[in-house]
């Protein structure tokens, strides 16, 4: 039969098993597995999943971003195509011989009564894209996204419901004041909204649709920051019945990235390449960080211990941490692999535990020292309380949390280590050094050496390995004194060291 990659197998009753893959491959047995016949889809497509009866069956599939639904009603030998849909569907299921379901991105779910010709829609759970969320108290949240949609949740997350909105434009931050019915609104089109009844009705205090304001932050009950691009910084010293500009000493004309708040005399701001420090309530402010790098995002968790992560080369993150207030940093290298990032962000709910999420989640339990691959998610924004309870809301009504109600959402957002990365030595070299790790069990292991910028120069493992200790002696060939960082991925492992070459 050669070679083929099945994603589903289905057992239809007690004699017939029908399953297909890659290339659009079908397997069926009609005799409980003893013996197997293959058959192909008039289309090289990768099927998803098959659904149905024995001479009733759909089989989904996908293709350059799209879905085609065929259909058999002869024992899965003959297929056609039936029905391609719109948007983006994950499963299809089968209730009788004429109703089947397909359930796919955004909460959407259609339903067919004439065995997958025509469908209907039968109810979505959420359509709009979600920009942000944040938690007022242990069971109080707030959602919001495009469309003026607002959700709150009174019950931890468990279940999330439409309240009133103030506008029809897409919003894209909320804010409330800890344990309080205080907060502000965000609108795309230059709005800011204040709440003093827990979001039940909102005023607005400020509009300007020539400046954008991109996030808002209380520094302290009356005292708000709002800021945006271009050096847009708003302050408010009570609770936003009156607005000034604030950015004194900004001196550069960019894309804001993030703001952290670890006490009100210590306020990070941060733009593209720079991030500013305030020591006086937001009142002025002085260069506290510069990076030849594009900055990502970084977080303060408190006043002297913060993150700040830019990017280099080849999808590489370099992360680098201070824990004396930015007189001194460390950096560590954190390569993203195939992953195209998008909408990065940060969080860090203490000094030690972190979230990055941009086509990953990843996670740090030891300061930034070391990282581990979590999800393959993509978000617009993540909030980690101080409690470890985690939130990310995204695209087509994406809300994902690590909270367990009646089933598992998602299972535990960090994982102990299987795997140690020794530093090499000698340290720094010349002619050639030696890396030794550990992995435990049995996996595949990659390490990797790249450069300062992040591009990889050689590769010296890229195989499946038992479980043990490995001593390699990298030996460099025209390559040019500097600094290097040798990168071991395990399983869903990632860590980083650095290392000097000198010649």
């Amino acid at each position: 039969m050669g070679y083929y990659v099945l994603n589903d197998l289905k057992v239809i009753n007690d004699m017939f098993i029908v399953g297909g893959g890659w290339g659009g491959i079908i397997v069926k047995s009609q005799n409980r597995g003893e013996t197997w016949e293959t058959t192909f889809l008039p289309d090289e497509v990768e099927i998803i999943n098959i659904a149905g009866t024995v001479n009733n069956l759909l089989a989904l599939t996908k293709s350059e971003d799209k879905n085609i639904l065929y259909r058999s009603t002869d024992q899965g030998t003959n297929w056609i195509k039936v029905y391609e849909p719109d948007t983006t569907f994950n499963t299809v299921a089968c209730k009788s011989d004429s109703e089947f379901w397909l359930g796919g991105k955004g909460g959407k779910i259609l339903r067919s009564t004439n065995s997958g010709i025509n469908w209907e829609k039968f109810n979505y759970l959420y359509e709009q894209n979600f920009n942000a969320v944040c938690f007022k108290s242990k069971f109080e949240g707030y959602i919001v996204g495009d469309k003026g949609t607002i959700l709150k949740t009174t019950n931890a997350g468990k279940s999330w419901n439409y309240t009133n909105s103030p506008t029809d434009s897409n919003l894209i931050d909320i804010e409330f004041y800890p344990l309080s019915n205080s907060g502000f609104l965000i609108s795309s089109d230059g709005k800011i909204f204040k709440s003093v009844d827990g979001g039940s009705s909102w005023i607005n205090v400020y509009s300007d649709p020539s400046l954008k304001v991109k996030k808002v932050s209380f520094i302290t009950a009356d005292q708000i920051l709002a800021v945006g691009d271009s050096n847009l910084v708003l302050l408010s010293t009570n609770f936003g019945e009156t607005w000034v500009i604030s950015n004194k000493n900004i001196d550069i004309s960019s894309k804001f990235i993030n703001i952290s708040i670890p006490s009100p005399e210590c306020i990070y701001l941060g733009y593209e390449n720079i991030i500013y420090k305030s020591t006086d309530t937001a009142k002025t402010w002085n260069k506290f960080y510069q990076d030849e790098l594009r900055i990502l995002s970084f977080n303060f968790p408190s006043r002297n211990n913060g993150y700040i992560f830019s990017q280099s080369l080849h999808n590489i993150i370099i992360a680098k941490n201070t824990t004396d207030g930015g007189l001194t940093c460390s950096s560590e290298m954190i390569n993203f692999l195939e992953h195209t990032l998008t909408n990065f962000k940060s969080a860090f709910p203490n000094d030690s535990i972190g979230y990055l999420l941009g086509s990953l989640l990843i996670s740090t339990i030891n300061g930034g020292r070391r990282w581990n691959i979590n999800y393959n998610i993509n978000g617009n924004d993540i909030y980690i309380d101080s409690d470890l309870t985690g939130w990310i809301v995204g695209n087509d009504g994406a809300i994902i949390s690590n909270v367990e109600f009646d089933d598992i959402i998602l299972p535990p957002i960090y994982e102990v280590m299987e795997c140690k990365l020794h530093q090499n030595y000698p340290n720094p070299f010349n002619a050639g050094t030696l890396i030794e790790y550990e992995v435990l069990p049995d996996g595949y292991v990659i390490l990797k050496i790249f450069d300062i910028l992040g591009k990889e120069v050689d590769r010296l493992v890229d195989k499946f390995q038992k479980a043990g200790r490995y001593t390699l002696l990298w030996q460099p060939q025209n390559l040019p004194s500097g600094i290097y960082f040798y990168n071991l991925q395990f399983n869903n492992h990632l860590l980083t060291r650095k290392m000097c070459l000198i010649k």
